[in-house]
């Protein structure tokens, strides 16, 4: 159930990901699937270690960053080459 829950959240943020880079505002090469790790790792980690509260303002500050890294080409993109994980290469 979880799984499921999860991964339907995933793909709408990463439509909303997609959309944005269709209409410009967020940079061809940036890498969606690492942004939708990076705002989800934020989001669990606020409810599960209880860091701090998620408020709109935390949620808001989240988003800008989020589209700052994806429309610079930042998180992950060609001009940040990431290291390679054992096993793929590279």
């Amino acid at each position: 159930m979880l799984t499921e829950f999860t991964a339907q959240r995933r793909a709408a943020l990463r439509a909303l990901l997609e959309r944005g880079q269709v209409d410009g505002d967020l940079c061809a090469n940036a890498n969606l699937d690492l942004l939708v790790d990076v705002f989800y790792g934020v989001l669990w980690y606020h409810l599960v270690v209880g860091h701090a509260p998620l408020d709109p303002r935390g949620a808001r500050d989240l988003a800008v960053h989020l589209l700052t890294a994806g429309a610079a080409g930042g998180i992950g993109a060609a001009g940040l080459a990431p290291t390679s994980r054992p096993g793929e290469g590279g």
